[in-house]
C-alpha cells in the first residue's frame, strides 16, 4: 500500500446450510508478497450476517468483534464526563472509580445493556474534588467478566 489508493474486496459466504446451529467465523489475512506470514497491515471492516426471521423480512447484523473502551471526552472535565464503548453481546455494565492511591470511591450500576457500537455511561463529577482518577469498565456476559481501565481528571 503506497498511499495512493484502497483497494476493498468483498466476499459472500453461504452459511445458510448451518441455520439453527452456532457458526464462528474468523479470518486469516495473509500478505500477497510473503504467503507464509501472516501480515499486520490489513483491515477488516463492515462484516454482516444476513438472514430470515421469523416475520421473513431480511435483516441485517453488524457484527462487534471485541469490547473496546473509547477516549473519554471532555478531559479534563468540570461537571460532566462520558465514557464511550462497544460493547458485542448483551452485558451487565459496571462503572467503578478509584482514587490516586488505587481505593475504590464510587461503584454506578447501568444496568444491562444491549450490543452496541458506541454505547456510553455519563459520569457527573460533582461529589469528586479536583484530581485525577482512575476507572474500570466491567461488562458481564454470558461468556464471563470483561474489564477496561482508563483515568480522568477533574478541575474545578
Amino acid at each position: 500500500f503506497d498511499g495512493s489508493s484502497i483497494t476493498w474486496t468483498q466476499f459472500l459466504a453461504d452459511i445458510t446450510a448451518f441455520a439453527g446451529s452456532s457458526v464462528r467465523v474468523g479470518f486469516l489475512l495473509r500478505s500477497d508478497s510473503n504467503p507464509n506470514s501472516v501480515s499486520t497491515g490489513w483491515y477488516v471492516d463492515d462484516v454482516f450476517f444476513e438472514g430470515v426471521n421469523t416475520t421473513t423480512s431480511r435483516e441485517r447484523y453488524e457484527v462487534l468483534s471485541r469490547f473496546a473502551l473509547h477516549g473519554s471526552y471532555p478531559n479534563p472535565f468540570h461537571h460532566t464526563i462520558t465514557i464511550p464503548f462497544d460493547l458485542p453481546l448483551k452485558a451487565e455494565v459496571i462503572l467503578r472509580v478509584f482514587d490516586a492511591v488505587g481505593r475504590e470511591i464510587g461503584r454506578f450500576d447501568y444496568g444491562l445493556r444491549e450490543a452496541a457500537r458506541r454505547q456510553e455511561v455519563v459520569v457527573d463529577g460533582g461529589w469528586l474534588a479536583s484530581g485525577t482518577y482512575f476507572f474500570s469498565l466491567e461488562v458481564r456476559t454470558h461468556k464471563g467478566l470483561r474489564t477496561k481501565t482508563g483515568s480522568f481528571t477533574l478541575l474545578r
